[in-house]
């Protein structure tokens, strides 16, 4: 169980990062948040606006990349996170275990899920591109290769948003990621 020393309130008035480091906690040791400790949060929830955005990013991400990663939902739920994104209901966030327990799928999850605009907190360039451009990645697993579109015929700026086209397809169907079909996708003029 965990709760704060004394009264919460006060803990949380000396220290607002406390407040994420509860949650994270939680998601990270499996432990539940006592009751009037979890409401306390609630009432100070407004002083997570002093806590830098790089901090709050470090917590939410451990909480993230834990194995209980829906304790991230508490964050906007209490409101911990309405000055940068002004949302109250969060939806449940419990097949985010089901991804893998990395950055890029994890924040993807989180901000798919949620809405949480990525840009609101200072991170990483290749996170915030791998959450708001997942084709991208995508690409990069593609069964068929940027050599195997130009020997179709294709050329330059022609391959890119072919490639582009079919990554957003195997992101959707991913069961589709084999080299015969998405040269049929091609060649039927699907991956434009």
């Amino acid at each position: 169980m965990i709760r704060c020393v004394g009264d919460p309130d006060t803990r949380f008035r000396e220290d607002a990062l406390r407040m994420f480091r509860a949650l994270r906690f939680a998601a990270q040791l499996g432990f539940a948040i006592e009751k009037n400790t979890l409401a306390a949060i609630g009432r100070n929830a407004s002083r997570a606006a002093l806590v830098s955005g790089e901090r709050i990013k470090i917590e939410l991400e451990k909480t993230l990349l834990s194995p209980r990663p829906e304790w991230a939902g508490e964050a906007i739920r209490l409101g911990l996170l309405a000055h940068l994104y002004p949302a109250g209901n969060c939806p449940d966030l419990t097949e985010l275990r089901e991804l893998p327990a990395e950055g890029i799928p994890r924040w993807r999850g989180f901000c798919g899920k949620t809405g949480f605009p990525i840009e609101a907190l200072p991170v990483e360039r290749v996170l915030r591109q791998g959450v708001l451009h997942p084709e991208r990645e995508a690409v990069r697993t593609l069964a068929l290769s940027g050599g195997e579109l130009a020997a179709l015929g294709l050329r330059g700026k022609e391959i890119g948003a072919v490639q582009k086209a079919l990554a957003e397809h195997i992101l959707a169907h991913p069961e589709d990621n084999e080299r015969e079909k998405l040269l049929e996708l091609v060649r039927g003029g699907q991956a434009k």
